[in-house]
């Protein structure tokens, strides 16, 4: 029987008086699918990581969870099956530079053929600047690549935003001064062991005088890559809409496509693809967008349920299921909240306390990494 929360309760209470009992459970499903009334559903259960493990990342390492933590301030990795045997098994983690061995994984990806490629990043330096590592992989291991200063560091510098594992090879998304203005978006590439940053100039990644590029995330679609972010227009005004590049293979036949019905500011901050399409989850007017992508172009989803979105708000990619259809945990006022998109609609459950900062499924699981107020971080299972 489904139970709304007192934030929805009456809303849904009131739609149901003076009908009989079965008239108002369908009622109640309808309204639940089309007008996201909240539901009550299954705990999520407190997964217990070995002593002193504090998770940071999730990835779905060939139907097994990979952890990306922290251990007594290092990096450090487990893999392991929580919904079957609660068993962990440690990966050895080899860091090589002295900011490798503070590092926090920023993300980590896996490439096609099981391997690992990993960014990692901890403060350091006199202006206290995150110093980025890559590291690669496999199931036993990830072993930091040292990378000259200038790779990632310099003047120019930007920021990593992650990894993105495409079927040609893998790449890392970033930012870096730009030849015309402000930052570009920036792609680094491996030759052996060294990364190489890749120039923008004359791509649709490429910032101008008139409109900066602004990365969020980035993501696999086939042997190309696609990025979420926005564009900010300094032409009569200032004005920022939410937009996404494709490109047809690694850093190559870049595209940017501005995403519909963008209110007066919006952003892209993450997205999750299949063989044939994409859902971009970000905000608009600061409230929840999301939008889907297919070959036939994008457009904006009507009906979800109303979530206000913060400018810089944590947003871990949609889950895609088998039919294309998304889960997103978002923090709503404090809280975290499940949406799922279901054949009327849209579903909304009570997440795991806390503030979400990282999600994964696997399986017919699904995973979430939340912080507490106090700073503490933990690891959450619920059923997909």
């Amino acid at each position: 029987m489904l139970a709304p929360t007192s934030r929805y309760a009456a809303r849904c209470r009131s739609l149901g008086r003076g009908l009989p009992p079965s008239v108002v459970v369908a009622l109640l499903v309808g309204v639940i699918g089309l007008a996201g009334c909240t539901t009550t559903a299954a705990p999520w259960t407190r997964v217990d990581l070995p002593t002193g493990t504090t998770p940071v990342s999730l990835t779905d390492h060939q139907g097994i969870l990979l952890v990306g933590a922290l251990t007594d301030g290092r990096p450090a990795a487990v893999r392991g099956n929580p919904g079957a045997s609660g068993v962990w098994t440690s990966m050895t983690v080899t860091p090589v530079s002295a900011y490798g061995k503070e590092a926090e994984w920023l993300g980590i990806a896996v490439e096609p053929g099981g391997g690992l490629v990993a960014v990692g990043g901890a403060r350091g330096g006199a202006h206290s600047n995150v110093r980025w590592s890559v590291w690669r992989g496999d199931t036993r291991s990830l072993s930091e690549q040292e990378q000259v200063f200038s790779t990632f560091g310099g003047w120019g510098a930007g920021e990593q935003l992650g990894p993105i594992a495409t079927s040609a090879g893998p790449m890392l998304l970033g930012s870096w001064e730009s030849a015309k203005a402000g930052l570009d978006a920036d792609i680094w590439l491996p030759d052996g062991s060294a990364w190489v940053r890749q120039s923008p100039a004359g791509t649709a990644l490429e910032s101008t005088a008139t409109e900066l590029v602004g990365p969020r995330s980035g993501t696999a679609w086939g042997a190309g890559a696609l990025v979420a972010g926005s564009v900010l227009h300094l032409g009569d005004g200032v004005r920022q809409t939410p937009a996404i590049w494709r490109s047809s293979t690694l850093n190559s036949g870049w595209q940017r496509t501005d995403l519909p019905d963008a209110g007066t500011a919006g952003e892209a901050v993450s997205a999750a693809c299949t063989a044939t399409g994409c859902t971009v989850a970000g905000w608009v007017d600061g409230r929840l967008a999301i939008w889907t992508l297919d070959p036939s172009g994008a457009r904006r989803l009507g009906g979800i349920p109303d979530v206000a979105v913060g400018d810089r708000a944590v947003m871990p990619a949609p889950i895609l299921d088998e039919q294309g259809r998304a889960t997103l945990l978002l923090t709503d006022a404090g809280a975290v909240i499940v949406l799922r998109q279901v054949d009327t609609g849209w579903d909304r459950q009570a997440g795991p306390p806390g503030v979400v900062l990282a999600t994964a499924r696997v399986g017919g699981l699904l995973y979430a990494i939340t912080q507490a107020p106090d700073g503490s971080r933990s690891l959450w299972e619920h059923t997909f």
